[in-house]
């Protein structure tokens, strides 16, 4: 859980895991990989090219990490981590800042968020 954005989410564990693949799904990732306890879980989304409807802007590709960890029964963590990267001309790839990075994360955390039951988005 180094680097990316986390928060703690008032809402049992399996609706977050629950509103994170929704949230995933309905912006278009792949989930590559998904390890689930009934204490934690981990996805790792394919890499994307954005599209003008996702999360990002357009011209960018990025992969998720995405983990959630029981705090209480009611109670998740929600850690985003984004590998985030901008495309120039000729499919050149340049590294997004850290500001655009943590901007990305924050944005799915919220995504995720609208997501939940009785969210009021």
């Amino acid at each position: 859980d180094k680097g990316g954005v986390a928060e703690e989410l008032s809402q049992p564990f399996s609706a977050v895991a629950k509103a994170t693949e929704e949230a995933l799904s309905k912006n278009g990732y792949g989930i590559r990989v998904t390890v689930r306890t009934d204490q934690k879980a981990v996805y790792v989304t394919e890499r994307k090219m954005s599209q003008p409807a996702s999360l990002e802007v357009p011209g960018f590709r990025n992969q998720y990490l995405v983990s959630l960890q029981v705090l209480a029964p009611n109670r998740t963590r929600l850690h985003i981590k984004a590998e985030f990267e901008r495309m120039a001309q000729g499919n050149r790839i340049l590294q997004a800042s850290p500001e655009e990075t943590a901007e990305i994360e924050r944005r799915l955390i919220a995504e995720i968020n609208r997501s939940l039951p009785g969210s009021k988005v």
